[in-house]
């Protein structure tokens, strides 16, 4: 299923979620809902969720709709080689770094709203919680780590399991990420296209040969202090690899000679920009998903915890 089809289906599985909010039962025993207060401002959370989501969906198509149209005008590059070889030289290189920072200004948007969506998430939780009530994800799992998980107790149903293993997946590394762009860090992307013009052998002949490479734009895959304040000094992090090889003939004389270049990228430490959008959109709407689901089958009935 595309991410697209994905979004779908969760704006159904709310609306069909929001029905059985406005067709269930009011009671002031086990239910959660004794007024008709109570359902709207469930369904205000609900609608909410979604409403960030959409948001993140938004900047998370621009993202991707920027860097493939800034490396769409990289590839139109045309390098003639006499614009700087010449006679007395056959080799030269040829490099263009773009940065565009409104790709940086996108990716900001979007975690900020995947990051507001997580909150009247754990609000529509909340409304089922007896005796408890939790305002922000963060509260809600260091409440689940303090009083359950650090005293070897297990987690008290299976919705606060789900929850803790995304926020151990990813949420909280997520949240930091927005955190950390939001109130501490600068940070930049760059991209390149590079032509680099060298001599080769064919049939024991000179002539030369133009090498093109286009590089993505990529991120740390966690802001560091050493991407503080750099902006648009920030050095580009592609490192290059060559390799020459050779044919000789009997008498020692070379025939053919090859030289090749390639980008590389430390992905210990990087993540290309598109990859990084997609993973956490994907995880947000699997997390989504599956709590909305399972708020379903708990039926309007309070949850206790101790």
């Amino acid at each position: 299923m595309s991410l697209e089809q994905s979004l779908f289906s969760v704006r159904t599985l709310f609306w069909d979620y929001a029905m059985e909010i406005r067709n269930a039962e009011f009671s002031r025993v086990e239910k959660i809902f004794r007024k008709i207060e109570d359902k709207y401002l469930l369904e205000t959370h609900l609608w909410d969720v979604l409403f960030r989501l959409e948001a993140g969906t938004y900047h998370r198509d621009n993202v991707i709709d920027l860097v493939n149209n800034t490396l769409e005008k990289l590839k139109t590059f045309s390098i003639n080689l006499d614009d700087f070889t010449s006679n007395v030289s056959k080799s030269g290189t040829y490099k263009i770094t773009i940065q565009n920072n409104e790709i940086i200004f996108e990716l900001i948007a979007f975690l900020v709203s995947l990051r507001s969506m997580l909150d009247p998430l754990t609000k529509c939780i909340s409304s089922y919680l007896k005796g408890k009530k939790f305002y922000s994800i963060s509260d809600l799992n260091k409440y689940l780590e303090k009083e359950y998980l650090q005293k070897g107790t297990p987690l008290p149903f299976n919705i606060f399991t789900v929850i803790y293993q995304h926020w151990i997946d990813w949420v909280k590394n997520l949240r930091d990420y927005r955190d950390d762009l939001v109130h501490k860090l600068t940070i930049s992307s760059s991209a390149e296209y590079e032509a680099v013009v060298t001599p080769i052998i064919q049939n024991g002949k000179e002539t030369s040969k133009k090498i093109e490479i286009l590089t993505n734009f990529y991120i740390p895959k966690n802001p560091i202090f050493n991407f503080i304040f750099e902006g648009l000094d920030q050095e580009t992090p592609f490192g290059k690899t060559t390799s020459i090889s050779e044919i000789k003939n009997e008498d020692g004389k070379i025939m053919y000679r090859d030289f090749s270049l390639e980008k590389k990228i430390d992905e210990s430490q990087m993540i290309e920009i598109k990859s990084f959008v997609n993973f956490y959109y994907e995880k947000a709407l699997f997390f989504v998903t599956q709590i909305i689901t399972s708020l379903r089958k708990i039926n309007f009935t309070y949850l206790t915890l101790e």
